[in-house]
């Protein structure tokens, strides 16, 4: 039980809360705050009154304070509000346990939270505070079944270890094992699960701050966040979890949303030859870099490769239509799949020859003709693609000699 710098005893029993038991609150404890389980007011019929109740003991410096709260949940977005100061005054010493009664009239039927939040500074330093016996009542009568309301410390706002208190926690406290959130993507259905152990299910979960990506909501019984996001972002929020132990705990999390993983690169590649070295791009955008390339399935041509970069190199030994699927993945383990289609030709591309070719000072099909003489000599294609070489292939060589 408390120490030489404190009471000599609890106000009853033997536990009671205090900024640090059994010594002064140490000079770099700047601020910090104890806070109770969710709480749901009961409605006030006629005169009934609505009030919270609490022992304290407390001997401060000039420069320390102390604040009493409370926090309302909104059940339209399910998130906390503000901290509101409810009770707050500049004595320096209570001389003994003292009670303090406070309304909460004002709040009936609200989801609320009880905070008392403690204030130091770094030069001065001295016993602090020491609460006991909280409860909360409906016109004198305990809406609790307990005659003191179990309180524990919000861990992520504390900058030291201050508020130690002596109340026991189950054998097994509730904790969360989720520590990292799967990224998302935009437009890309999610889900994951916060996972907890411990503590008397079933849980609630509840945002106390932050916000969730845009288009993720959370499960409040299972701990589910899902949906589909809408807005790119890094998006950083606190979740509360709470047992029917009445032991909240509180983590922060992180999710962060990229634009949707694709590949830029269009399905029919640049056309090639055999016998000629090749550097073909495969690029993708969205995910988050670095990006990864692999080959899934299909056919490759002969002594082609894909490169983990996206980059085709090689040299092609047989003409031919192949078709292959790459699957790109990047930083966040998402990924994307997408069928290429790339043709290489046996010999050299078709050059279109340009100009008068008979020197007679005119375009006509004497032209056409010597610009397909020296397509076939020099092992060309057709130019219409019809794996033919006849009019159709004339016109064309027209067309392109008289522009």
């Amino acid at each position: 039980m408390p120490s030489e710098v404190g009471p000599s005893i609890c106000h009853s029993g033997s536990h009671c809360y205090g900024t640090v038991l059994f010594d002064n609150y140490p000079p770099s404890a700047n601020q910090s705050r104890l806070i109770s389980p969710s709480i749901n007011l009961p409605e006030v019929i006629n005169n009934d009154v609505i009030q919270l109740q609490l022992w304290h003991w407390f001997s401060y410096s000039t420069n320390g304070k102390r604040q009493i709260q409370i926090i309302v949940f909104n059940n339209v977005t399910k998130a906390w509000y503000d901290w509101e100061t409810i009770h707050s005054d500049t004595t320096s010493d209570s001389n003994g346990w003292v009670l303090e009664k406070i309304d909460l009239t004002q709040y009936a039927t609200k989801k609320v939270r009880i905070g008392f939040l403690h204030y130091g500074y770094s030069t001065y330093i001295s016993p602090g505070w020491y609460i006991d016996d909280v409860q909360i009542t409906l016109s004198g009568t305990p809406i609790q079944n307990q005659s003191k309301l179990p309180i524990v410390k919000e861990l992520n706002i504390f900058p030291v270890n201050v508020f130690k208190n002596t109340f026991e926690l189950n054998a097994c406290p509730l904790n969360y094992i989720s520590r990292y959130l799967t990224p998302g993507q935009i437009d890309v259905s999610y889900e994951t699960q916060i996972a907890m152990e411990g503590g008397i299910p079933p849980y609630q979960f509840t945002v106390l701050s932050g916000v969730l990506p845009s288009g993720l909501k959370l499960h409040e019984t299972n701990g589910t966040i899902y949906g589909i996001p809408t807005k790119a972002g890094a998006y950083t929020f606190s979740l509360v979890c709470e047992g029917q132990n009445n032991m909240p705990v509180t983590r922060e999390f992180s999710i962060e949303v990229t634009q949707k993983l694709i590949f830029q690169t269009q399905n029919q590649l640049p056309n090639a030859t055999v016998n000629t070295d090749i550097l073909i791009p495969i690029l993708a955008s969205g995910g988050k870099a670095p990006y990864t390339f692999s080959f899934v399935d299909g056919i490759l041509p002969d002594n082609i490769q894909l490169n983990p970069n996206g980059m085709l190199s090689g040299n092609a030994l047989v003409a031919g239509e192949y078709a292959f699927t790459v699957m790109v993945s990047d930083f966040n383990k998402n990924a994307a799949q997408k069928t290429f289609s790339l043709l290489m030709y046996p010999g050299t591309p078709p050059v279109l020859v340009t100009g008068d070719l008979n020197a007679d000072e005119s375009l006509e099909i004497s032209d056409a003709i010597i610009a397909l003489q020296i397509l076939t000599n020099c092992r060309g294609v057709p130019v219409y693609m019809d794996e033919h070489i006849d009019m159709m292939d004339v016109l064309m060589i027209m067309q392109a000699l008289s522009r």
